[in-house]
């Protein structure tokens, strides 16, 4: 990886980190947008990114937010046909990146007048598969973008879509809130119970806090929980007749109110769990992929003096139960991205042994221990004398095979305390914190057990060898204030010299 692409990536991952926690709380389709579209330019280094919407009936795409950078600039507001777009043109062909725009659709007009090169775009689509726009990025130039961008820029595509439907909702609410003033404290209850399951970290919160509200805005009501991780003796009669209910009754938004009078079956399957007081049933699901992952239930001893708004409500509640669900669940999703994106910054793609960014990091965590606790940070430069024979012998793919399989044995002889890193090429670095009275011993020791491991056959695919060993310096921190840098340094002297005593060199030895 050149020095350019790992700055690219560890700013990629910082930027992660920091807006993390902004895009997981956004509170509209903007403060969620922009922090994503300053992820992707970052990770993707293209010129331009943006958030598109798509009016079918018009034939039309408008740029909703962007980000530039660069000469290229692509407005917000922007409105384009939509069959000259280069978005319709990656939709039809399923295709999530070009890097030859001229070539490959030299008939867009809109792609002429940019002077677009590479052009990246994933679909914002529904839950039922409704479009509602694409996320896209382009340049004027062909641009490297970095392998896991499609995964990325989909998930990202995943929680717009989700927010758009949020804020498609939110407005069907107050909507139906404008139409039903009669019904005003109905949907003051409403917004108490957004606010519960906004502010919520896990379902259970959620529900149990909505089931408080309800409590408290309707009268002469039992209000109940079912989540499975609820306990109780009552709980199994509740689950029970909420599966009859989803099963049964149940319509696709996961909310529903029955009459005594008008609904007998219903009260008939609740059984024991409403007694001859009860004259209605209300219920609010969260519904996930269909099934319920909660829900709450509640018996009315008196109808509530809007019945209408008891329904709204109680739609309005499964509405946000099960975009809290979706929330939860897309903020998992993306903070697992996150760490795995985290992690691989941090590993040699082909060994996959730590790179020399994480053996610096943990190495000045060992100089820190070393400070605090005393003892010695021992390092080891680790150099495979003759790879370049091997590479010109059997071929990279065999070189490859051969590091592979170096980096295997390093690491099986790698104590749980010790980093043991490919610090490039035929490079191999272990270090670890011994104390004071153990340097001496540790320093033969470390050596030893090192050339034993890297000293054997290898069997590299076509060819195998059997390999003498690699040259292996040791050096040990002259104090614990010795910074990692000047260690290492001393480690690679000490491994030269230890190469040109092998080679029977001299002075004049030189690395493979």
């Amino acid at each position: 990886m050149s020095q350019s692409a790992k700055a690219s990536t560890v700013a990629a991952e910082s930027l992660l980190t920091a807006v993390a926690e902004q895009v997981a709380g956004a509170g509209d389709l903007e403060g969620l947008t922009r922090p994503l579209l300053n992820i992707l330019q970052r990770l993707t280094g293209l010129d331009s990114v943006y958030l598109t919407a798509i009016d079918w009936q018009a034939d039309q795409q408008q740029i909703l937010f962007s980000q530039n950078s660069g000469d290229m600039t692509i407005g917000e507001g922007l409105v384009v046909p939509w069959h000259d777009t280069l978005c319709r043109r990656a939709l039809d062909e399923n295709r999530f990146l070009t890097t030859d725009v001229p070539v490959r659709w030299g008939d867009s007009e809109a792609a002429r007048a940019l002077n677009i090169q590479t052009y990246a775009s994933v679909p914002v689509k529904a839950d039922d598969g409704e479009i509602f726009g694409t996320l896209c990025g382009a340049s004027d130039h062909v641009a490297p973008v970095p392998e896991g961008t499609e995964s990325v820029m989909s998930l990202f595509a995943q929680l717009v879509a989700h927010q758009i439907q949020l804020e498609r909702a939110a407005s069907h609410a107050r909507q139906r809130a404008r139409q039903a003033e009669d019904a005003a404290r109905s949907f003051q209850g409403i917004a108490a119970l957004a606010e519960q399951c906004s502010g919520a970290t896990v379902l259970e919160e959620a529900l149990h806090g909505c089931a408080g509200v309800l409590d408290s805005i309707w009268t002469d009501v039992t209000v109940r929980t079912c989540h499975p991780a609820d306990e109780g003796p009552a709980k199994p009669v509740v689950r029970a007749f909420m599966n009859w209910l989803i099963g049964q009754q149940l319509t696709p938004d996961g909310a529903g109110w029955w009459n005594r009078r008008d609904d007998p079956d219903v009260f008939e399957a609740a059984g024991e769990l409403v007694g001859p007081d009860i004259v209605g049933i209300g219920v609010a699901c969260a519904m996930r992929r269909g099934q319920s992952a909660g829900s709450v239930l509640v018996l009315a001893r008196a109808l509530p003096s809007q019945g209408l708004a008891a329904q709204q409500m109680l739609t309005g509640l499964a509405l946000h139960l099960s975009l809290l669900v979706t929330r939860l669940e897309l903020r998992e999703s993306l903070e697992a991205s996150y760490r795995e994106i985290e992690r691989q910054a941090r590993l040699d793609p082909l060994t996959a042994l730590p790179n020399r960014r994480q053996l610096e990091e943990e190495g000045e965590r060992l100089r820190a221990r070393a400070v605090r606790h005393g003892g010695r940070v021992c390092a080891a430069f680790v150099d495979l004398d003759g790879f370049k024979q091997i590479n010109d012998d059997h071929g990279h793919d065999a070189g490859d095979r051969f590091l592979m399989q170096v980096a295997v044995s390093l690491q099986t002889v790698t104590r749980a305390e010790e980093i043991c890193a490919r610090y490039g090429g035929d490079e191999f670095v272990l270090l670890a914190l011994v104390p004071e009275h153990e340097a001496d011993a540790f320093h033969d020791a470390v050596r030893d057990r090192l050339e034993e491991a890297v000293r054997g056959h290898y069997d590299l695919g076509d060819a195998s060898i059997d390999y003498p060993g690699a040259s292996v310096g040791v050096t040990i921190q002259a104090s614990a204030e010795e910074s990692l840098a000047d260690l290492l340094v001393r480690a690679d002297e000490a491994m030269y010299e230890v190469k040109r005593r092998r080679r029977g060199e001299g002075a004049s030895g030189r690395r493979d």
